[in-house]
Formats: C-alpha cells, structure tokens, sequence
C-alpha cells in the first residue's frame, strides 16, 4: 500500500488508479487515517523554507541588478 500511497501523492496515477485507490482508502478506516496523516505531512512540508529557493532569488536579483547597471552604463 505504501507504494500506492508514493504514488496518489506524487501524482503518477492515471484516473482509473485514482478513483480503485480512492475507493480502498474510503472502505478502510485504518488507511483512511493513514492517508489524511501523510496528507498533513506533506502539507506542512510546503511551509518549509527550501535551499533552492534562496539559490533562485539570488540568481533573480543578481539578474536584475546586471541589467539595471548595463541600462545605466547605455
């Protein structure tokens, strides 16, 4: 099941999947509450502050300020 699980949630099953995992998970209440904890997880997890994050904003700044400073040299 937990490879069921990796893949609802990493979105690599088709609707038919979907809808026969959908259907376990509602007749079961132990997976039911499996399914809703790692759903809480992996939304906490959006909240985390991520490296390559920081690495793309610095990219975008340092970006930004070489065309600001290419416009004034014109």
């Amino acid at each position: 099941m937990n490879d069921r699980f990796t893949r609802y949630f990493s979105g690599e099953m088709n609707e038919h999947e979907k809808i026969e995992f959908l259907s376990c998970i509602n007749a079961d209440s132990a997976l039911k509450e499996e399914f809703f904890e790692i759903q809480n997880l992996l939304g906490v997890s959006e909240l985390l502050p991520r490296t390559e994050d920081n690495d793309i904003a610095r990219l975008s700044l340092t970006t930004f300020n070489e065309h600001l400073k290419a416009e004034k040299d014109t």
